[in-house]
């Protein structure tokens, strides 16, 4: 990830954490009465914070697919589905599929990287084979 920060000084070199990341999602099974703007955003914040809708969806160019962007807290898992209750009582549900999330490390949990760029981690340390051993194994095939 890129970082930027005002210019001092005192600088430090310390990355602040990143918790929470805008991200498209994916929205499948919206009903046609909840295919505009302020609908789709109701829907979205079941997911995060609504940011913004494109193009493709307000045209209505696909009957099952919207896309919102939302700001999420990556903390957290993400949901695949979400649902909510109609005032009449019928209770809705929507798929949700995300095209791209960021790396998350597997060790340090951090956004950005993946564990083999880790700076936290030291990978386990595995003896190398011996040459001598390599050296006679190549003589025994020769012969």
């Amino acid at each position: 990830m890129f970082h930027t920060a005002q210019w001092s000084s005192v600088h430090c070199y310390a990355t602040p954490p990143l918790s929470s990341i805008k991200i498209w999602a994916n929205l499948t099974c919206v009903p046609q009465d909840l295919r505009y703007k302020q609908g789709l955003s109701l829907v979205a914040r079941l997911i995060g914070e609504s940011k913004e809708t494109d193009d493709f969806t307000l045209n209505l160019v696909s009957f099952t697919l919207s896309h919102v962007k939302v700001e999420v807290d990556l903390t957290k898992p993400l949901p695949s589905v979400v649902e909510f209750e109609r005032q009449s009582g019928e209770v809705v549900e929507v798929k949700v599929d995300y095209p791209w999330l960021p790396p998350t490390c597997s060790h340090c949990k951090a956004l950005g990287h993946v564990i083999r760029n880790c700076l936290q981690f030291t990978p386990p340390k595995t003896p190398l084979p011996s040459a001598s051993v390599t050296v006679e194994k190549a003589k025994k095939k020769c012969q």
